[in-house]
């Protein structure tokens, strides 16, 4: 194969060079494990972003935030006006992972419905990948969601609900 025919070499979080690497591989290789956040506003916990939402602290996640956020489940959003335009509310998504078929206990249900009443618009969806979604999370309630979850669900419940991660597919 001609040497301009070659495909590029492969970059990844092990064995790639910093400099290759997107601007979100660069985010997670600095959140050591998903767990710092390298922003503007100087390094600290991602955890920290989550408390300040809860508090009322901040209005939204900062951009890198919102990159490792993607790996617990969560999607920053903003809700929409008249005409689809965006009103400036900041909300979030949440999905969570259903392994194992897809199936519930009661109890289990029982949670999910819990969240998204307390915490969410009232509605549960359920997705083509064997997952759950909580829709119009205000940031006040996604600390507490995300704990009820791990809580009441299953313990981790919003771990690769999104980001590039593997999903189940459901036939």
């Amino acid at each position: 194969m001609p040497e301009d025919r070659k495909p590029p070499a492969i970059v990844s979080l092990v064995t790639g060079e910093l400099a290759a690497m997107s601007k979100n591989e660069r985010i997670k290789v600095a959140s050591e494990g998903l767990y710092w956040v390298d922003s503007p506003e100087g390094r600290h916990a991602f955890g920290d972003e989550v408390a300040d939402l809860e508090q009322g602290r901040r209005e939204t996640l900062s951009g890198e935030a919102k990159e490792i956020s993607k790996f617990f489940g969560i999607y920053g959003q903003q809700t929409r006006g008249e005409r689809g335009r965006r009103t400036g509310e900041h909300i979030f998504m949440v999905r969570i992972k259903a392994p194992a078929g897809g199936g519930f206990s009661a109890r289990q249900w029982a949670a999910l419905d819990e969240g998204a009443e307390r915490w969410g618009d009232g509605t549960l969806r359920l997705t083509s990948r064997q997952g759950m979604q909580f829709h119009h999370v205000r940031g006040t309630g996604l600390g507490p969601l995300v704990r009820h979850l791990n809580r009441e669900y299953r313990r981790g419940a919003t771990l690769g609900g999104c980001g590039d991660v593997n999903r189940n597919v459901m036939c």
